[in-house]
């Protein structure tokens, strides 16, 4: 590994931060979309988004997704199809997930 690399596996962009994986799970049921609303204690406190989280090193993507929803919701849906990908502007890419 290259010495701009960090250890745990991600990938650093040029300034040295390392790149964040993340799951965001896109719940439709009928003509309703699931959201939540995001802690007093997190960025962006307080607003309405899809919910999700990070990826934990050697998780894919669908495990991930199951465990945040069960952690958040306490709900247990299983990841049915990645949808897209983004990278945020704080550099973290974001897997998009239907279930």
């Amino acid at each position: 590994m290259s010495n701009n690399q960090p250890r745990d596996g991600a990938l650093r962009i040029p300034g040295g931060r390392p790149r964040k994986h993340g799951v965001v799970a896109v719940v439709q049921r009928e003509q309703r979309l699931l959201v939540i609303r995001r802690s007093q204690f997190v960025s962006a406190p307080g607003r309405l988004c899809f919910p999700g989280g990070a990826i934990e090193l050697g998780e894919s993507e669908p495990v991930a997704l199951a465990r945040e929803l069960q952690e958040e919701l306490a709900v247990a849906i299983e990841p049915r199809q990645r949808l897209w990908h983004s990278l945020t502007p704080w550099n973290v890419a974001l897997a998009w997930w239907s279930a």
